[in-house]
């Protein structure tokens, strides 16, 4: 998995769009095992939709309230309709 991990990177992006893209490779896991505990513990049905909209959530959230340093001037929809200018905008 870590092999994975390291190769999540963004060929144009700087560092720091880069640490915020690799963010949500960490968000999409996350929200993997979130719901494969609530499959496995609580017989709930995988909604790939739900998941991806989730780590898309969490990912913001992350980048707009642990900003590492740089303004975020891009608004959640902004973030769920073109997610690559959004990047760009950090460099």
């Amino acid at each position: 998995m870590f092999n994975h991990f390291r190769s999540f990177w963004r060929v144009g992006c700087n560092l720091k769009g880069n640490v915020i893209w690799k963010g949500m490779w960490v968000a999409i896991v996350w929200e993997f095992w979130h719901y494969r505990n609530k499959v496995m513990f609580k017989n709930e049905i995988v909604d790939n939709e739900e998941i991806f909209y989730l780590a898309q959530i969490k990912r913001w959230s992350w980048t707009k309230f642990r900003n590492l340093g740089v303004m975020v001037i891009f608004s959640m929809s902004d973030w769920f309709l073109n997610p690559k200018s959004c990047l760009k905008s950090q460099v």
